[in-house]
């Protein structure tokens, strides 16, 4: 919303595509996390929890996604074609790894996560 003024997440998408990005993670704070592809576009709920502060959470889903981009191998070039399997897994823990964050006053992830 503070990009492009739009709040609806296939128009934000339409937007991206203009610069040729193909894939849009996007996150609503504690409303699902919704993945964007030209195949297709998936809804991921966002568990309740107890928040006692959301500093950092944002920069830590990102840091869980990327280290599930990592640890999977994903190329930039094989980013476009990644299966809905793959978000499947990797949008989960990225939400899992903000809400742990959340969750406390430290800006850490457990070594549980």
């Amino acid at each position: 919303q503070a990009i492009f003024g739009i709040n609806d997440v296939l128009l934000v998408y339409k937007e991206l595509e203009k610069f040729n990005v193909q894939v849009l993670v996007y996150t609503q704070n504690s409303k699902d996390v919704i993945v964007k592809t030209p195949a297709y576009t998936k809804t991921y709920v966002v568990p309740q929890i107890k928040v006692v502060s959301t500093i950092g959470a944002g920069d830590t889903f990102n840091a869980g996604f990327l280290h599930y981009l990592k640890k999977q191998s994903v190329t930039p070039s094989s980013l476009k074609t990644l299966p809905e399997s793959f978000y499947d897994e990797a949008v989960p823990f990225a939400i899992a790894c903000s809400g742990e964050v959340c969750g406390m006053l430290d800006n850490y992830i457990s070594p549980r996560i």
